[in-house]
């Protein structure tokens, strides 16, 4: 038990490291002027366009296949599963009504239900779900064909995560950042200058002998009576007109956020994956020039998450340095009551979350997830809808269910116009500072409720 309880943490500081390490590089390059928000916009449109789908089609072209997906499609309904709950826990959880000026606006509350919402459902399972079939289990008979079954199952629970978060997520942070700034447009305008005239100076002049009174549903000028016009009669041709337009609407921009490069390229890369002669002739056997191609998506793919690394470490640098210098920033967060005599890190390190909040989306992503998905995947075998002898599909589960907020938050952020930015770089920070501990002790868990599940 211990023995396993050390590999574990090793692993957990080994994945974290990495995860620092490579923010470190963004925030140096931040630190010495080499990335500024503009040239940090050009890298988050580079991974959306350039390495995200990459990754999506190398990994899901090269790693499934017909047969797999014949037999292991439930992989994709426990990905729904789990991002339902946790979407209703996250609405639950920030209701605004029960936070009153804790949770200020709608955007707070978004990023708040969406770092519950989206998990890291990759990178960091990839390298515990691996660790695990090598820690020498005896549930694991063969530890490679067990991290190859492993890597499958991912990429396949990752469409399901994937598809809501490129489509749902993008989708509702670029219409509240075009509320924004539909809103700030509209205080620009009524802004009041010295030049503007009063109200009394904007009441038109009227002639001495002009009298206007207004009585009932009748305007009476200068003698001359005019009735107001009377509502149009229903038309129930109209009326449907109307309603197919707004379902036309609805059906044009359901397609749009459908149609963004990492959707795209999760449809090509299953295409590939099930028409088995495409993909001998791109993936598994490909002629001297078409490898090519693949090798290039493969090195792109590699980037994917290093480059996204590299962007945040640089929001998170240019967020905290804002925040320093400039105490007096509206969307700092005003500290009253209990708030104003929290802890050294609180003051030092959370300037644009409410502390409170942050640490309760912290636990619901970290400590209430994972034991759903004890509860969802213990319930589905004693119903007999996993079976009990499918330990890496069951392990698989388990982790996805307990991993962090997605390190694509930023990036989500980034493309709509940097709304909740420095919101979701203070997420972020914490969910990864908290993530190793809470994964080192529920993996060890993981095995051994495997274990009992499979007697």
């Amino acid at each position: 038990m211990a023995a396993v309880v050390g590999m574990l943490a090793l692993t957990a500081l080994s994945a974290t490291l990495e995860v620092v390490i490579e923010g470190s590089v963004g925030m140096l390059l931040a630190h010495i002027n080499v990335l500024d928000n503009k040239s940090t916009r050009v890298l988050t449109n580079i991974g959306y366009y350039v390495t995200l789908p990459s990754m999506n089609l190398y990994r899901l072209a090269s790693g499934v296949s017909l047969e797999m997906m014949k037999t292991v499609w439930i992989v994709t309904l426990y990905s729904f599963i789990f991002i339902t709950i946790s979407f209703v826990l996250g609405r639950i959880a920030f209701i605004r009504r029960l936070w009153g000026s804790r949770i200020k606006s709608n955007v707070e509350q978004t990023m708040y239900v969406f770092s519950v919402t989206f998990n890291n459902a990759v990178s960091l399972p990839f390298v515990f779900v691996g660790a695990l079939c090598l820690s020498g289990s005896k549930l694991f008979a063969d530890p490679q064909l067990a991290v190859s079954q492993a890597v499958a199952f991912i990429s396949i629970y990752s469409i399901a995560n994937a598809s809501v978060f490129w489509t749902y997520g993008l989708s509702t942070l670029k219409k509240l950042a075009a509320e924004k700034s539909l809103e700030e447009s509209q205080h620009h305008e009524t802004v009041v200058t010295p030049d503007t005239k009063s109200s009394d100076e904007l009441v038109p002049e009227t002639d001495n002998n002009t009298e206007i009174t207004i009585q009932d549903d009748i305007m009476s000028v200068d003698g001359l009576n005019t009735p107001e016009s009377p509502p149009p009669p229903f038309s129930f041709k109209q009326f449907a007109k109307e309603k197919l337009v707004v379902v036309k609407n609805a059906l044009v921009s359901g397609i749009k956020s459908l149609l963004t490069p990492p959707m795209i390229a999760l449809a090509l890369g299953m295409t590939i994956a099930c028409i088995s002669p495409v993909k001998n002739f791109l993936v598994i056997s490909p002629p001297p020039i078409i490898s090519s191609i693949m090798h290039v998506a493969k090195l792109f793919s590699d980037a994917t998450f290093a480059l996204s690394m590299i962007v945040l470490g640089s929001n998170l640098y240019t967020t905290f340095m804002s925040s320093k210098n400039n105490d007096s920033d509206e969307k700092k967060v005003r500290r009253r009551g209990f708030n104003k005599y929290l802890c050294f890190v609180c003051d030092r390190f959370i300037r644009y979350n409410d502390p409170i909040a942050l640490f309760v989306a912290v636990a619901i992503k970290l400590l209430v997830m994972p034991l759903v998905g004890i509860g969802v995947v213990v319930g589905s075998v004693q119903l007999g809808i996993l079976a009990r002898g499918e330990s890496v599909l069951l392990l698989v589960l388990l982790v996805e269910a307990s991993t962090p907020s997605a390190i694509n938050l930023n990036n989500l952020a980034n493309l709509a116009d940097g709304i909740g930015q420095d919101q979701v770089c203070e997420i972020l920070l914490f969910m990864y500072a908290c993530c190793p501990i809470s994964l080192s002790l529920y993996a060890t868990a993981f095995l051994y409720l495997i274990e009992a599940l499979a007697v």
